[in-house]
């Protein structure tokens, strides 16, 4: 019986270890904000926020997860949302955000279009994916399987992308 209770204790122990090191792999994504857009908002919360209609695409059925996906453009605002569903009439929530100019949004960590290279790496060091990344071409924080991401050009942001960018 003493067996038991140690290997579970042992257990709970490694698994409370390793969610305080290793984390969830996708809390940054979940976390992480565009201004108030956030992935899992519903269509009508997102277009209420931007405050503008989005020229839609077309719904999808993508073979690789059997689900329903279109993309709403505010080209305006820069910003472009790809949203998802179960079924192709059901209720459609944010699956990744993408910013460019002339967006104003920030991140919940300050950054915005036009942000130093400097000023990403400062604010998103903990989070920082050296593999994924390359100096002066793109920044990822977290991973491309969920995170955020950077674009720069010239030393600044060109392109903030909130979600997950690989399968």
């Amino acid at each position: 019986m003493k067996f038991c209770q140690i290997a579970t204790l042992m257990l709970i122990s490694a698994m409370a270890l390793s969610a305080a090191v290793g984390g969830d792999e996708f809390q940054l994504m979940r976390d992480e904000a565009i201004g108030a857009l956030k992935i899992g908002l519903s269509r009508e919360q997102a277009i209420k926020i931007v405050g503008a209609s989005p020229k839609a695409g077309r719904i999808e059925e993508w073979d690789a997860d059997s689900q329903f996906h279109q993309q709403l453009t505010f080209k305006n605002a820069g910003i472009s949302l790809s949203m998802v569903s179960k079924t192709k009439s059901s209720p459609q929530t944010i699956e990744s955000i993408t910013a460019v100019a002339p967006c104003a949004l920030t991140t919940k960590k300050g950054i915005h279009i036009g942000s130093s290279e400097a000023e990403v790496m400062k604010a998103y060091k903990r989070d920082y994916n050296k593999e994924e990344s390359t100096p002066g071409s793109s920044f990822v924080a977290g991973s491309t399987y969920g995170g955020i991401s950077f674009e720069i050009k010239n030393g600044k942001v060109s392109q903030i992308f909130l979600g997950a960018a690989s399968e």
